[in-house]
């Protein structure tokens, strides 16, 4: 071997030893020669055979009975016993009597029977009502209450005749509600400068201060139960002091509320 030769076998080992210490690269024009970077070679063998990584095992939740509350539904059990009963409701109240009347009556004149100086035997026109009677049972109290529409002509019509005879205590017009020929209920309306028609509920107040004048016995709209059945009748009567127009009553309704 030549001097030549000996120097090209020498600078080929440096260039080896330097290239797989990394310390020389070489350029793409070599590579592509078919010169091959170590560290490629390096690449490689770290890939050729290496393992895939195990799969982490899966973690296994702990559920503590006593954070967690779980309810299962499990066989129904045999029936229980029968409660205590319970306490009875209060009593309560119906309208065990809806009477009413139909159409419209005149009232005629404030003319007392013969020989009756009672309130209770006054006269008047009947103002039919259906049904007129109801039976209150032996435990039942009953309360009376209705209303009534008057028609009223104007003051000089209902005293065009005679004035000395109307006092200004007496009321024009009045309808007059008994049950068992005893008053129970009382309406009343006076006449104006013109004509009108008016609505006027039954009320038992009036009767205690006719009572004190009249002398009259009159009830209170109340009906209380003595421990055995009773049977009533209403009777509706229209009147008025007018002497020469009369008053006119409609809308009767006559309701009687009992409570057991």
């Amino acid at each position: 071997m030549n001097v030549k030769d000996f120097m090209r076998a020498r600078v080929r080992v440096i260039v080896l030893c330097l290239l797989a210490l990394g310390v020389l690269t070489l350029p793409a024009s070599a590579v592509a020669a078919g010169h091959h970077d170590v560290s490629a070679h390096k690449a490689k063998a770290k890939g050729k055979g290496k393992k895939k990584p195990k799969k982490k095992p899966s973690t296994t939740v702990i559920v503590k009975c006593a954070s967690v509350t779980v309810t299962c539904k499990g066989t129904p059990g045999p029936a229980g016993p029968q409660g205590a009963p319970g306490t009875n409701g209060t009593n309560g109240s119906a309208v065990v009597l809806r009477a009413r009347g139909a159409g419209s009556v005149a009232a005629s004149k404030d003319e007392e029977s013969p020989g009756c100086e009672s309130f209770t035997c006054i006269g008047g026109a009947n103002v039919p009502v259906s049904p007129s009677t109801w039976t209150q049972g032996p435990t039942e109290d009953d309360q009376l209450i209705g209303s009534t529409t008057i028609s009223l002509p104007s003051e000089a019509e209902c005293a065009a005749e005679d004035t000395s005879t109307k006092t200004l205590e007496d009321p024009d017009s009045f309808v007059i509600l008994t049950v068992n020929g005893n008053i129970e209920g009382f309406a009343i309306a006076d006449t104006g400068t013109n004509a009108r028609t008016v609505n006027v509920s039954f009320s038992s107040a009036l009767l205690l201060e006719l009572e004190e004048e009249e002398g009259s016995e009159v009830g209170t709209g109340f009906f209380l139960g003595n421990g055995s059945s009773q049977a009533h009748t209403v009777v509706v009567k229209a009147v008025d002091n007018c002497k020469a127009t009369q008053a006119t009553v409609s809308n009767v309704a006559i309701d009687v509320l009992a409570s057991f």
